[in-house]
């Protein structure tokens, strides 16, 4: 399995990586009943000037059968936290560890993010396979995790003369934002500013489908949702403290409504264009409410030649082969008088300035209509049109020929049990279904399904 030092190429992520601040070896503490903040600096000329990271949650059994510790024991209840909370050492990479690869956060306040990202400078590179495999089990029950610590600053003194450090941090997700798959619970009238879900490693192929030793890879890179009797606000991307409006700033959980706006997004699920494998994630909402934007995004997979390959099979050079690609998929389910304000966009990441990093988003998922040896799978709304070929698959050079089209992504919304939908700015997915009583409002806006 690879796993990418740079999960997500996105202009707007700042990777936790690059903070210059470092973690201490404590022992992992049980924080409930009390107020913690997950960056310290020590006025003691025993430390080194500078930032302190203790916001790792883990087991606190590194003196038996860990190989990482944490700050923080993930079960977090009663508590206030300031700052962000980090999974990347949960588990410990051994296969014979009884920890479970869980976070529990009740009743409890998070002023900020839990991210799966290493938070500091010292991080290990957490070799054995065992720990990639396992999947987060988080809930959040009862709680709120608002997305609104934005920078930690002190103001102070080091070796009596004055200091100053200032980490910011509102440029690193939503209120959840992970790499890792996911079983995500939010329950009990628990409020979440934003879920931000990427694609951090995959089970590679061997080699491609155009040489004999070429093997698929049929893994999937699985999460799960379920939001009951709760709700899900949009999150921020910027530093919503560089402006006001008779004196108080806006919060993450704002949501503006006008055209694209990144912090205008609730739930993101975005699948890496250099995986081997499909992400496919179910998001359901009981008794809920969704206010923000959900944002898809899917490219064809590493080894997906769109517009066709030529195979060892034969001894021509005529394309055909299309090679392998796992479908990505969102199918967002909304039950039980459930209510989401917001726009349903399927985009794919592209590369604007040619240099092999991918830095912006375009609408729709990746799509291809030179189906060779794959099937379509899409209700594409536009037509495809024929090419100047020898061949009658595709003949009838500038003229319309149908639809057919595979899609790299799908993004299928379902309304059960009277739940509502009201539409903003331009809404493009693939399959709606309305059941028992539900309704969708389009009201300026425009939907494509």
């Amino acid at each position: 399995m690879h796993i990418w030092k740079k999960k997500l190429v996105v202009s707007q992520l700042a990777l936790a990586c690059t903070l210059a601040i470092t973690s201490q070896a404590n022992a992992s503490t049980d924080i409930s009943g009390t107020a913690y903040t997950t960056f310290t600096h020590y006025n003691d000329a025993s430390y080194a000037d500078g930032v302190y990271y203790d916001g790792y949650v883990g087991w606190n059994n590194y003196d038996t059968d860990s190989i990482y510790n944490g700050d923080i024991y993930p079960v977090i209840n009663n508590a206030t936290v300031n700052g962000v909370i980090s999974t990347y050492y949960l588990d410990d990479g051994l296969s014979t560890n009884t920890n479970n690869n869980s976070l529990t956060i009740k009743n409890s306040t998070i002023h900020g993010m839990v991210t799966s990202e290493c938070m500091t400078t010292d991080c290990t590179n957490r070799t054995g396979t065992d720990y990639y495999y396992d999947r987060l089990a988080m809930n959040v029950i009862n709680s709120t995790i608002d997305d609104n610590n934005e920078h930690y600053t002190y103001n102070g003194t080091y070796n009596d003369a004055a200091d100053t450090h200032v980490v910011d941090v509102y440029n690193l997700g939503t209120a959840i934002t992970l790499d890792q798959e996911v079983d995500l619970s939010i329950s009990n009238n628990s409020h979440v500013a934003g879920i931000t879900l990427t694609q951090g490693y995959e089970w590679e192929d061997i080699d491609d489908n155009t040489v004999s030793t070429g093997v698929n890879s049929g893994e999937v890179f699985n999460n799960t949702i379920v939001v009951t009797d709760s709700t899900l606000t949009s999150g921020s991307w910027s530093d919503e403290g560089t402006s006001g409006w008779f004196g108080s700033t806006s919060n993450a959980s704002d949501y503006n409504g006008n055209g694209w706006n990144a912090n205008d997004v609730a739930l993101a699920v975005i699948a890496h264009p250099n995986a081997d494998n499909a992400m496919q994630t179910s998001a359901t909402f009981n008794n809920s409410t969704l206010m923000g934007d959900v944002l898809f995004s899917s490219n064809f997979d590493e080894n997906f030649f769109p517009n066709g390959a030529d195979t060892y099979r034969d001894t021509d050079a005529d394309l055909d082969t299309n090679g392998w690609d796992g479908t990505d998929r969102l199918d967002l389910t909304l039950n039980n008088g459930s209510k989401w304000v917001g726009a349903a966009m399927s985009v794919h990441q592209v590369d604007v300035d040619g240099d092999g990093v991918y830095d912006s988003y375009a609408a729709g998922t990746e799509a291809t209509a030179t189906l060779i040896d794959i099937t379509a799978n899409s209700l594409w709304p536009d037509s495809t049109y024929g090419i100047d070929s020898d061949t009658t698959s595709y003949d009838e050079n500038g003229h319309v020929v149908g639809n057919a089209v595979y899609q790299s992504g799908l993004f299928n919304v379902t309304l059960n049990g009277a739940s509502q939908w009201d539409t903003n700015k331009t809404s493009l997915f693939d399959t709606l279904s309305i059941n028992s009583g539900s309704v969708v409002n389009v009201g300026d806006s425009t939907l494509i399904s």
